[in-house]
């Protein structure tokens, strides 16, 4: 969510559609019930993971942020 807040102040949203979903796409998930099933819910997290290493990535790009962890 620090993230988003980052995204939507700095408007990189606004000038870049692949971050703008992958916003959406972290909402999508954050959004889901985490699954009670082992392997669903590592699934869960792992998707979760990979976004927020993407949006990274963008920020990075975008100069909104000066590297990744």
């Amino acid at each position: 969510m620090r993230l988003a807040h980052l995204v939507v102040i700095t408007e990189v949203a606004e000038r870049d559609q692949q971050t703008a979903g992958l916003i959406e796409r972290g909402r999508t998930v954050q959004s889901e019930e985490v699954p009670s099933d082992h392997r669903r819910a590592i699934g869960h997290i792992r998707r979760m993971a990979w976004t927020l290493d993407e949006l990274l990535e963008r920020l990075v790009a975008h100069q909104c942020l000066t590297e990744a962890p």
